[in-house]
């Protein structure tokens, strides 16, 4: 499970955006890609409460507006469920999980803490009701 690699790592901590409006979390994701290329992953770990595929990171929109192709997960886009619904994506290799939430937040889960700190200072930035969540 993914959530579990991530509780594994010493030092993680994690940010969070603050509720967002839909447009707001599309965003996001395209943020999201933007640091995934900044640091050269080509692939990510994706779940949601209907499964988890590897994904290409040039594949992510496409993934939240039309679904992940692949037989073991059948159901409608994400987008069609509860906005983001609980949409996860786990880059291995830098041990950061990026959480698009029912709560229409984004959660950053990381021991790189130069990546948190991009995040929550760029959400500040745009007025985001961003905190930091030190987790156990």
């Amino acid at each position: 499970m993914i959530q579990e690699q991530n509780a594994n790592q010493n030092n993680v901590a994690e940010v969070v955006s603050g509720e967002l409006t839909l447009s707001l979390m599309e965003a996001e994701l395209v943020h999201v890609i933007e640091e995934l290329r900044r640091l050269q992953l080509e692939r990510v770990s994706i779940a949601h409460w209907s499964g988890e595929a590897e994904v290409a990171v040039s594949e992510l929109t496409e993934v939240f507006q039309c679904g992940i192709k692949n037989p073991l997960i059948t159901t409608s886009p994400f987008r069609d469920r509860l906005g983001f619904g609980d949409f996860y994506l786990y880059a291995e290799g830098v041990g950061t999980q990026f959480e698009f939430c029912h709560h229409k937040e984004l959660h950053v889960i990381s021991d790189d803490e130069c990546l948190l700190e991009r995040f929550f200072l760029r959400w500040q930035s745009l007025g985001y009701v961003a905190r930091r969540m030190p987790l156990s």
